[in-house]
Formats: structure tokens, sequence, C-alpha cells
């Protein structure tokens, strides 16, 4: 928990909130309607997607997630695109921030600050690649929503005060996310053989929180297959960012996120094989981390609480998924 608050506090807050409500007042203003405006055509043909989501894409692609999906959520939320079309945008608008995968993954824990941008690279552009062809499968299914008219009519000061409020709201459920399932995978690191196969532990830490992924990932002794694995879990990003996706909605009118999910799954196959290729060529060879340090030490926690706690956890997801369990009536 410490750590997760940790890394709130001194990484998420302060690079996350700013362009939280900086996207929200330019949503807010209509920016959808500009930047659509401007690339309406593009982004029908290439993506079946109207031009407003251009403003997801880009904001998505500059700030890293979740503004980009937070910015998709707003415009499905304001009626500027359709459900499908939202579908459609969250598969390829929502990636790791630039600085993150370039110098974090890159220079600091892989060594070679041209592999992490190569990783950042791959990873995006397999994202645009998907969606373009994905279109061009199903461009009869999807209907899209019609040419945008600017729409605000609300003062600066109206806007500036939504803006904080909402991107507020957005910055507390990610850090909320992002403590819990480092809480999570911090305690599934207490099982002996998560502790004896680092392997196995980079790979059911990338399944839950991408920080924590690919800091085991990097820890691998053999630096190829660390590359590699780190790769891979970016392309993935964790279980916890879907979550973060999904906070951005509400009600029954959410979209599906099944797209972005595959979109993720083939992505991480593509950034590990692209990866794997690459290592080939001597300049992109990763070097010795500098920094693989995930957890505190749980050896000082009594095992048994740990245990009970992992079980209690594992035992509580298929229920999760159990719609018999929703009681509620329609009205």
């Amino acid at each position: 928990m410490k750590r997760g608050l940790s890394v709130c506090a001194e990484i998420l807050v302060p690079t996350l909130f700013p362009y939280t409500v900086i996207c929200e007042m330019l949503v807010r203003a209509d920016l959808g309607y500009y930047i659509g405006k401007l690339l309406e055509r593009p982004m029908r043909r290439f993506f079946g997607i109207s031009g407003c989501g251009a403003s997801a894409l880009t904001l998505g692609i500059i700030c890293g997630f979740p503004i980009g999906a937070k910015v998709a959520a707003s415009l499905y939320e304001r009626g500027d695109i359709s459900k499908p079309e939202c579908e459609r945008l969250l598969s390829f608008c929502n990636y790791p921030s630039a600085p993150f995968v370039i110098f974090t993954v890159g220079k600091k824990l892989l060594g070679n600050t041209l592999l992490g941008l190569f990783i950042y690279a791959i990873n995006v552009g397999t994202g645009l690649i998907l969606a373009s062809l994905s279109h061009g499968k199903n461009q009869n299914k999807y209907f899209l929503s019609p040419p945008l008219k600017a729409v605000s009519d609300k003062s600066v000061f109206k806007i500036f005060t939504e803006s904080i409020a909402s991107g507020a709201g957005a910055v507390i459920s990610v850090c909320a996310m992002v403590t819990f399932f480092t809480c999570a995978v911090g305690c599934l690191s207490a099982f002996k053989f998560i502790q004896s196969a680092p392997i196995i532990k980079a790979v059911v830490f990338s399944f839950f929180e991408l920080t924590s992924g690919v800091a085991a990932c990097a820890a691998i002794s053999s630096r190829y297959l660390a590359a590699i694995l780190t790769a891979s879990a970016v392309g993935w990003s964790g279980l916890s960012v879907l979550m973060q996706i999904s906070s951005c909605y509400s009600g029954g009118t959410a979209p599906s996120l099944i797209p972005y999910i595959k979109s993720r799954l083939i992505s991480s196959i593509v950034c590990a094989a692209s990866t794997a290729a690459v290592l080939l060529s001597p300049v992109c060879l990763p070097g010795k981390a500098s920094d693989t340090d995930v957890f505190l030490d749980l050896t000082v926690f009594p095992p048994n609480i740990i245990y009970i706690v992992n079980i209690l956890f594992i035992l509580s997801l298929p229920l999760c998924f159990n719609k018999k369990l929703d009681r509620r009536q329609t009205i």
C-alpha cells in the first residue's frame, strides 16, 4: 500500500492531474469540433470514426493513459461520437506515455533509450494498424455520427471549474486502481513459487499492473529475455489500465471493452516479436537495469496472514463475473 501511494504521490498526480484538467477543458471548449473539422476525412477513411475522435487519439498518444480513454468518454457522454465509434476509438487511443516507455522502461530499466523508443513506436504503430485493418473488414458495420458542430455555450469560468472537478475524480480513480493492484501483486510476491521463478513473477505482475510488471521483467538475469518480456508487458499494459478505462464510464450505456482487450493482446505479441527481431542489432542491445526494486520486504509479515489474503482475493474474482449475484430489478 505504501509503495502504491508513493507512486501516486510522486509520479501519477503531478504528471496526470494537469493533463487531465487541460484535456477536459479542451473537450468542453469544443476541441473535438476544431480538430474534427481538420481531420474528418482521414479519420473516417482509415479508422471509421468521425473527425472529433482525433482529439482522443492525439491526446492519448501525447499524454499517455488514461487520457485518451478519458477524452473518448467525454466525447461519448456529450453525444459527439456513437457507442460503436467509442468502442473502436478505445482500441487505439490509449497508450503508455512516451516519457514512461522511452526513459523509465528504456533508459532506466533496460539501459538503452533507443530500445525504449522502439518499443513505444511499435506499441503505437500496432494499435493504429489494427484499427485501420479492422475498419476495412467491418466498414459497413459501424454507425458514424454526423459531422460535428460547435455547441459549447458555457462560460470560461464554468468550463474551468467543471474540468477541475472531473479531472480530480478521474485521477482519484486511477490512483485507487494503481494502489489496489500494487497491493495485490505485492501480496502475490509472497508465494514461494513466484519468489523462486523470476519469469513467472514477471508474467503475473505484468498481467495485473504495468509499473510493477516492467520492473519485474527487467530484473530477469537474461537481458534478451528481459527486453522481450518488458516489451510484451508494455503492449498489454496491465489489468489495472483496463479497470481505469472502465471507471471512466457509468451506467448501462458504457461501451464494450472487448475491442480494447483484443487490441492489447495482439499488441503484446507484436511488441515481443518485434523486440526479439530488433535485438539482433548491436545498437539495440539492452544494458543492465539500474533500478528493479519492485516491492518492500514481505518476510517481516506473518506468512499465514498473507496466504489468507491471497486466497480470499483469488476466490473473489469469479464472483465479480457471476451475473446471478445481481438481484437488482430493472425499472
